[in-house]
């Protein structure tokens, strides 16, 4: 160990480390996992959280730092902005991409590569590329080296390409692929492939399109890797784009039953949605708006399918079959409670996509940050709770998990009648609304005390209060630091 006494980084942040660059992440998870349970120096925790969430373990990463930064004691040294960061960096991992957002821009200091970077990352983990494009813009000017300028191109191509903005697009793609080029890296030529024959094709140029993924595919040679299978997904996808023939919609099937098989079933929607346009499937169009949680995504599919397909209702059909069980979740209200509610609308917010611990809980308990030791279990009691209500309510309805992911299902036919309000998850503004009316009912308050009620970003806070204001649910008096606030409304 000699050798390792002028390292930066702790012993066993070295072995790790060694590890990974050598592509033994089993032994280097093992290693992390033995490391967090001998009870590690708070210095080296950020170190540790890191590690995790470069090997795929974000939730040690999120446990290793919660007492750090959530710390119940009020004596505990505050958490810096290092820790709060790799913390956020893991919630995204875990899918809790708001509560990281709020952490990353409550940071002092001004921005950074790292911060505008995980910022994207946050946003695009929701859909948001619209949102993402300015903070990858000022990312692109802070990155440290030619490396790191082509993950910042890669993504901002990315947004670019979900906007439509194909002049944008097109200037990325040119430097990016003019700095592929001179690179060994394969998979991120491999990627850059990919990104221009999605420009290509939004410009129906076929034969362009079949050029870059067949590079792409030169470069990709991993036939069972994703990136595989994303190469299948833009083939099949121009084929249906230049004719929607039988043979081409039946490519396309295949590809989203290999994407259902491996479990990667945004490709599953996807396709339908590329199946909806090019067949002019009314049915499926609204399936597909329907089905999706993701505001963002929706807005995509109301420019893709027109505005018309989100209005009235939609019958979400379970299960097929004769004589089949009906059912409205807001007629449930009553019975279910506001969390039970929550919990139902929820898991009838996507079709495709089963809700993984961390992002259910943020849409059952929205304003409230994750505890890795509690909220899983208290996420759990309200399933409990919920199947119990639906097992004398609707019986044929049943909350399935699946590799620590949930979804609604059907043992009987049964469908689900779907407003537009219904097809996605309850308003954030709403919960909020329901945290200050319990605490201060016919009180006035301001919003350093919301801000502690609430466990929020300062910004955040303003900005639900300003919903509540506009809504006509909270009153406005004041202005500055005088400012207050009074339900309109009693619980």
């Amino acid at each position: 160990m000699k050798d390792n006494k002028n390292k930066k980084l702790p012993v066993p942040a070295f072995i790790i480390d060694d590890l990974i660059k050598r592509g033994k992440l089993v032994s280097a998870k093992t290693a992390l996992r033995k490391w967090a349970q001998s009870r590690p120096k708070r210095s080296d925790l950020v170190t540790l959280a890191a590690f995790s969430r470069r090997v795929g373990l974000p939730l040690l990463g999120v446990k290793v730092l919660f007492p750090v930064v959530r710390a119940a004691k009020k004596s505990a040294s505050a958490a810096t902005s290092e820790e709060k960061f790799e913390y956020a960096a893991n919630l995204i991992r875990i899918g809790a991409a708001e509560e990281a957002l709020g952490i990353i821009r409550s940071l002092d200091g001004g921005p950074s590569y790292e911060r505008l970077l995980f910022t994207a990352f946050a946003l695009i983990e929701q859909w948001d590329y619209r949102s993402a494009i300015e903070p990858l813009t000022q990312c692109l000017e802070l990155a440290p080296g030619s490396y790191e300028r082509c993950v910042v191109l890669t993504n901002l191509a990315a947004a670019h390409l979900a906007e439509k903005s194909l002049t944008e697009a097109g200037s990325l793609l040119e430097e990016l692929l003019a700095r592929v080029k001179l690179k060994t890296n394969h998979l991120l030529h491999g990627n850059a492939a990919m990104l221009m024959a999605q420009w290509w094709l939004l410009q129906n140029n076929f034969s362009e399109t079949h050029a870059c993924l067949n590079r792409a595919e030169s470069l990709i040679q991993d036939s069972k890797s994703i990136y595989a299978l994303l190469i299948q997904k833009w083939r099949a996808m121009a084929h249906v784009k230049a004719e929607a023939t039988p043979a081409a919609l039946a490519e396309l099937e295949r590809v989203a039953q290999a994407a259902k098989e491996l479990g990667f079933l945004e490709i599953v929607r996807h396709c339908d949605q590329v199946k909806a346009v090019a067949t002019r499937n009314e049915a499926l169009m609204k399936h597909v708006y329907f089905g999706t949680r993701f505001p963002e995504l929706r807005r995509y599919l109301r420019r893709d399918f027109g505005e018309a397909v989100g209005q009235g209702e939609f019958h979400w059909i379970l299960k097929t079959g004769e004589e089949a069980k009906a059912l409205r979740p807001r007629e449930l209200g009553a019975e279910l409670g506001q969390t039970g509610l929550r919990l139902l609308m929820a898991l009838c917010s996507d079709f495709y996509k089963p809700w993984r611990t961390f992002a259910l809980y943020q849409a059952v308990f929205p304003g409230e940050y994750f505890n890795p030791d509690s909220s899983p279990h208290r996420l759990r009691v309200a399933i409990l709770r919920l199947r119990k209500a639906l097992a004398q309510l609707a019986p044929q309805l049943q909350i399935l998990q699946e590799e620590g992911a949930y979804r609604l299902s059907a043992e009987a036919p049964f469908e689900v009648i779907l407003g537009a309000r219904e097809s996605s998850p309850p308003s954030k503004t709403d919960a909020v609304l329901e945290q200050i009316q319990k605490v201060w009912p016919r009180d006035a308050f301001n919003v350093t005390m919301a801000e502690e009620l609430l466990s929020l970003p300062k910004r955040v806070v303003q900005r639900r209060l300003k919903d509540l204001v506009d809504t006509r649910q909270l009153q406005r008096r004041g202005n500055g630091s005088a400012t207050s606030y009074r339900c309109l409304k009693h619980a």
